[in-house]
């Protein structure tokens, strides 16, 4: 939603920030503190939200949600509809699958252009509409390839960008 027409927009968005961060976080840890805080733990604290959230999911899995299972194959030779021992298995795969390949994405190269680097990422056909051949990108000073932007968050030319992922720690 946009904040300049949305009342809840601006007051989640714009209004709350502020005020925690002048109100609450000034006044706890003064101004230079705060701003350290900011740029240096402020961007890590999505990644730390996102692996509570999934590990403290699977820890209800693993921890209460298992025992019915081992307590199912238990009974499964009186009963043939129970849920078989597999099912853990499988959890335990999708489980790895998820921490790894977020680990992964996280500290995966995104594709940094650097004047050394570009013929590598030149690869791409100029659309004459939003990629013109020949420009230069203001900020780096490097060619500006087709499908290429400059990443704000990471202070870098990132081929193919789409956009930078909170989730992660880079840029997509």
């Amino acid at each position: 939603a946009n904040p300049s027409k949305s009342r809840l927009s601006y007051l989640l968005t714009i209004y709350l920030p502020y005020w925690i961060k002048t109100s609450v976080l000034y006044k706890l840890f003064g101004k230079t503190v705060t701003t350290w805080i900011i740029q240096n733990i402020g961007n890590r604290l999505l990644s730390l939200f996102y692996l509570v959230m999934v590990l403290g999911s699977w820890s209800v899995i693993f921890f209460y949600t298992y025992p019915w299972i081992d307590e199912a194959s238990a009974a499964s030779s009186e009963n043939s509809h129970t849920i078989s021992q597999n099912h853990k298995y499988i959890g335990y795969v999708v489980f790895l699958a998820c921490t790894i390949s977020w680990y992964v994405a996280s500290q995966s190269s995104p594709g940094v252009i650097t004047s050394d680097n570009i013929e590598v990422y030149n690869v791409y056909p100029y659309d004459g509409l939003m990629f013109v051949e020949g420009r230069i990108c203001p900020t780096t000073n490097i060619l500006k390839l087709a499908r290429s932007k400059y990443d704000r968050y990471t202070s870098q030319h990132i081929s193919k960008f789409d956009h930078y992922c909170g989730w992660i720690q880079n840029p997509v």
